[in-house]
Order: structure tokens, then sequence, then C-alpha cells
């Protein structure tokens, strides 16, 4: 190439607004609603959403946090209760976790399933199907034990909107 060339195509690269939230959820594989106080603050690798109060980013403080997630990798079963285990236990800085309750709950318009545990001063709740192409959708609860039972309203009324797209 020419000098020519790499100057003109140098000067020819436009840089783009990054997206916002708003369009960077829009692209996400599935849809939810929020509740207050609970709202959107981040969007990672477009699949997964991270809701705080008031949509703080500040997680230093024991505020309860929801994520709602796709996975990018295909389920290798369709056994729900073995599935939901594994994953909640796989996940970063979830080993540790004492499961205390798990059962069959509609999710996403489907077959799912409820897994709750603890974990040190924290309750985490997980919500989880999957869906007919194999991969799952969850939604991930972390609380303070002495705050769930106040948030559980918004829990379940942000649950009840997580469908697929």
């Amino acid at each position: 190439l020419s000098e020519d060339t790499v100057i003109e195509t140098i000067q020819s690269v436009e840089i783009s607004a990054a997206p916002s939230i708003q369009e960077k959820v829009a692209e996400l594989p599935f849809i939810f609603a929020t509740a207050e106080p609970f709202e959107v603050f981040d969007v990672l690798f477009g699949s997964t959403v991270l809701l705080s109060p008031e949509g703080d980013t500040d997680l230093s403080e024991a505020a309860p946090l929801i994520i709602i997630a796709n996975s990018i990798a295909p389920a290798q079963t369709r056994q729900l209760s073995t599935y939901a285990t594994d994953v909640l236990l796989s996940t970063d800085g979830f080993a540790d976790i004492t499961i205390t309750e798990q059962f069959p709950i509609e999710f996403a318009g489907d077959e799912g399933y409820f897994t709750q545990g603890t974990l040190q001063s924290d309750v985490v709740l997980q919500f989880l199907t999957i869906g007919p192409d194999s991969s799952h959708i969850r939604m991930v609860v972390i609380a303070n034990a002495a705050d769930i039972e106040q948030i559980m309203p918004v829990v379940e009324t942000i649950q009840r909107s997580v469908a697929p797209k």
C-alpha cells in the first residue's frame, strides 16, 4: 500500500458513540421489566444485564444485586435440578454456597428450576430454564439475609417478566 492510501484509510476512520444502556438492553436475547427500586446499571457481553437499587454502580455496599443472563454455550443436559446446581456452584465466587432449597418453577415462559442458598451473610436465589435451543436463561439475586424478605415482591415481579425474545 502506498503512503497516501494508508493516510486516506486512517483519515476515513470514524469513531462512533458508545451504545447507550437502553441500546444494549434492546440487543439482549431476552426481555425483562425492571421494578422499583431496581434499575439497569450495566449490560455485559450482549448476554447479561445487571440491576441494582436505583441503578447504583457502587457495589461495595451490601446492596442487593440482580443478574439476568443468557448462556453463550448450550446446556449439555435437560436435567434441570442437576444443571441448575452445577451452574450456580460453578459461578465465580459461589463455590461455597450452601444450598437450602430447590424446586421446579415456571421461569421465562418455560419449565424452570429455583435454587436458594446461603453464602456468608448473603442469600443467593437462582431461577433457571433451558430453552429449546439448549441455551439457558437465569436470574440470580444476591442480597443480605436481612433484606431478602423485603425485596422478594420486587424480585418476583422481575422474575415473572423474564422471557426469551
